[in-house]
C-alpha cells in the first residue's frame, strides 16, 4: 500500500519582473511527494530548482511572483497561505537544509544556543532541560561525538562537515513531514558528501520525513532517492523513478547529464559533455528550450513547445521524440 500524498504542487509559476523583462524562474511545475518519499530535483544552474523550494515555503523575495492553482501540503493550501501561518510551518513541518554549512550557522552564539531556537519557537511547552536534552539527543543522532562539550561550543570550532550535521539537527528538531535540502554537500570534499548523504537517508527513513534533495548531480541523487525530477531552464522535462531515469531515460537532456558523467570502467581520452550554452532566460527560443543543444532536434522542436507525456507506467517526459529504451537501457533500433 503506497503512502499518502504529503505535498501536491499543480501550476507552479515563479516569475521575476526586472527592468529587461520577465524571467520564468519557474515555468508551470506539477508533482507530488508521498510521505516518507525521497525526491531528487536535478538540474543545471538556473534550471530552477532553488527557486522551486523557495516557493514552496514562499520564501521567494521581489521582484519574485509565486503563483500556482495550488500547492497542498498535508490539507493546507500554501499558496494561499498567510505569513502567519507560513511562519508556523516553516522549521515546524517543513524544515530546509542549505547549500553552505559555512554560512549557515551564526559564529556569534553557541551551537545550544542555535539549536534551542527552533525548540522555543515551535516546542513551546518544553522546559531549558528537556530542550537541552533533545540538543543531546539529536548530535548523537547525527553522529557528533561527546555532544555535552560540543553543545557550548561555538561553529568556528567544527569542520564544514560537522556543521552541516549540526544543521541537519536543526533541521530534524521538530520531526517535520518533510525536509528540503538544498545542495547540502556542495562545500564538502567527497569523502564527507558521502557520509552526509548516507546520514541523511537514514534519518529520512527512520522518522519516516518526506525529502526533496536538490543537486546538480545525477551520480549523487541516483545513490539515494526513490524519484527523480529533471529541471532545464523553469520547466520540468522529465520525471519517473530513479530506475526510470538512469535506465530508461527518454529526455535528451537526461540522456546528457547521464552521459556527462565520468565512468571510470571506460577508457577513453575525452568526457561527453552536452554541447551549447544554457539560453539566456530574458530570450528563451520559440519552442523547445533544449532544442537548439539536441542532436536529436527536428523542425517542430524550434517552434513548438512539448507537453508532458506518459512513456511508461509512472515516467512522463516532455519531448516531441521521446527516446524508447530496452530493457538494457539502449536506444531501440540504434
Amino acid at each position: 500500500m503506497e503512502n499518502k500524498i504529503l505535498l501536491d504542487i499543480k501550476g507552479l509559476k515563479t516569475y521575476f519582473h526586472t527592468f529587461k523583462g520577465v524571467v520564468k524562474a519557474v515555468d508551470d511545475v506539477s508533482f507530488t511527494l508521498r510521505e516518507g518519499e525521497i525526491l531528487g530535483i536535478v538540474g543545471e544552474s538556473g534550471s530552477g530548482k532553488s527557486v522551486t523550494s523557495f516557493s514552496i515555503l514562499k520564501l521567494v523575495e521581489e521582484p519574485g511572483v509565486v503563483k500556482a492553482d495550488h500547492i497542498m501540503f498535508g490539507d493546507k493550501d500554501l499558496s494561499h497561505a498567510s505569513e502567519r501561518d507560513m511562519t508556523k510551518i516553516r522549521g515546524k513541518d517543513i524544515s530546509m537544509v542549505f547549500q553552505d554549512p559555512m554560512t549557515s550557522l551564526n559564529p556569534l552564539y553557541t551551537i545550544q544556543r542555535q539549536m534551542e531556537e527552533v525548540l522555543i519557537l515551535h516546542e513551546p511547552q518544553m522546559n531549558a532541560a528537556q530542550r537541552r536534552a533533545r540538543c543531546l539527543e539529536l548530535l548523537s543522532s547525527v553522529g557528533i561525538p561527546n555532544p555535552e562539550e560540543r553543545l557550548k561550543e561555538y561553529p568556528n570550532q567544527f569542520s564544514g562537515g560537522m556543521r552541516q550535521r549540526v544543521i541537519i539537527a536543526i533541521a530534524l528538531a521538530t520531526n517535520p513531514k518533510l525536509l528540503i535540502a538544498d545542495e547540502p554537500t556542495t562545500a564538502l570534499d567527497v569523502t564527507i558528501q558521502e557520509q552526509i548523504l548516507k546520514l541523511m537517508r537514514k534519518l529520512v527513513k527512520e522518522h519516516n520525513t518526506a525529502l526533496i534533495l536538490i543537486t546538480h548531480d545525477l551520480a549523487v541523487v541516483s545513490q539515494m532517492v526513490d524519484r527523480i525530477n529533471v529541471m532545464y531552464c523553469g520547466k520540468l522535462v522529465e520525471t519517473g523513478t530513479t530506475q526510470d531515469i538512469i535506465s530508461y531515460n527518454a529526455h535528451p537532456y537526461t540522456e546528457g547529464l547521464l552521459n556527462s558523467i565520468p565512468k571510470l570502467w571506460e577508457d577513453r581520452d575525452r568526457l561527453d559533455y552536452i554541447p551549447g550554452m544554457v539560453p539566456n532566460m530574458f530570450e528563451l527560443p520559440e519552442g523547445c528550450y533544449f532544442a537548439p543543444r539536441c542532436k536529436y532536434c527536428q523542425e517542430i522542436c524550434l517552434h513548438k513547445q512539448p507537453e508532458m507525456k506518459r512513456v511508461g507506467p509512472d515516467h512522463m517526459a516532455a519531448c516531441h521524440f521521446p527516446l524508447v529504451k530496452d530493457k538494457t537501457g539502449k536506444e531501440e533500433g540504434k
